[in-house]
């Protein structure tokens, strides 16, 4: 046996295995070890990767729908206090539309329900830039504000505003007050509400069942049944999905805070929620409106009515008298979902 220096390698004589240098081992044992993927196995591996994100993706989604349905409870609690404040500071209900003094009482003007409130949702500054001496309207930098509250994160209300042919601007909104069991009012001469009301009709004519009414205010007293079982308000969302761009004609008027029509800023329980039945409304959506409407639009508008509708899963929340947020089914009773909005669910024990 010999040793070469400059090799550093141990030679064994006589045909003896001879040992190799550290270098040579590693990169011999490297050699066997480091090899690329076959295409076989690249393809389980996404393949697998796939099936884990498809495993995945729906809890994410129902996770993420779960904390805006929490919100949108949020808001609309929110909501019910700013109305139990306004009555208790006005001792009654707000008008559902009203005229020019900012507890409602006078002329009609198509101020709604959402305006007056304002002042108890943090928003104070947007009901003092509010003009309540015009009219519907008018144009007020106030109507075009965004008003968080009034919108249901579950929708794409958010950021985007309605734009009449006037030349006024209002935000969307998506939570409307209840006006009870079937249209927006009793009677309205064949005609709009203000219309009818410049020709002299009785303001008696435009009462209905519901916690709220065009031109009369309401007292928690008038709840027979108590206010835990009567519904202030709802939700109506999907409206004006039917464009690409944030502004829309002034057609789709459904979820206008600042405007006095059907499914604007109220609706009624004379369809359950969701309903596939057209809300029947005072204008024409453009074409390829999501939500179902009835055509030809209305000119008489005691005959309009608009469903609760929601991007909830299953049904709608609505608010009830007491501040409570409730959930109800798509599938609730009609008899039911007519009862809770006029205050009377008794009447079916």
């Amino acid at each position: 046996m010999w040793v070469d220096m400059r090799r550093n390698k141990v030679l064994r004589v006589r045909g003896r295995k001879r040992k190799l240098p550290l270098t040579e081992k590693h990169h011999a044992c490297f050699s066997r070890l480091l090899h690329g993927f076959t295409l076989v196995e690249l393809l389980v591996v996404i393949a697998i990767i796939a099936i884990l994100i498809a495993l995945l993706l729906p809890a994410v989604q129902a996770a993420r729908e779960a904390a805006r349905r929490i919100q949108c409870t949020n808001h609309l609690k929110q909501l019910g206090i700013a109305i139990l404040n306004f009555e208790n500071a006005e001792g009654e209900l707000p008008l559902g539309l009203m005229g020019p003094s900012p507890n409602g009482h006078g002329n009609f003007q198509g101020h709604t329900v959402l305006v007056p409130i304002l002042r108890f949702l943090e928003q104070a500054h947007a009901e003092e830039l509010y003009d309540y001496e015009g009219n519907c309207l008018t144009i007020n930098e106030a109507k075009a504000a965004q008003i968080p509250v009034y919108q249901c994160p579950s929708d794409n209300a958010r950021g985007r505003v309605w734009r009449h042919s006037a030349g006024l601007t209002i935000s969307r909104s998506n939570y409307v007050l209840c006006l009870g069991s079937d249209t927006m009012a009793f009677d309205s001469g064949g005609t709009s509400i203000g219309e009818a009301l410049a020709g002299g009709l009785d303001r008696d004519n435009q009462e209905t069942d519901g916690a709220f009414r065009s031109l009369a205010a309401r007292k928690l007293s008038a709840f027979t049944d108590g206010t835990s079982r009567s519904v202030l308000a709802g939700q109506h969302d999907r409206h004006g999905q039917h464009g690409v761009t944030a502004n829309y004609t002034h057609w789709d008027e459904r979820g206008l805070w600042a405007w006095p029509t059907m499914a604007a800023w109220c609706y009624t329980h004379r369809n359950t929620p969701n309903t596939s039945v057209g809300d029947y409304i005072w204008h024409w959506p453009p074409p390829g409106a999501e939500i179902p409407f009835q055509s030809p639009p209305v000119t008489d508008e005691a005959l309009t009515h608009a469903a609760a509708r929601s991007y909830h899963p299953g049904g709608v929340n609505v608010l009830l008298g007491d501040g409570y947020v409730d959930f109800y089914s798509d599938a609730v009773e009609l008899a039911v979902w007519c009862a809770i909005a006029t205050g009377e669910p008794s009447r079916l024990e």
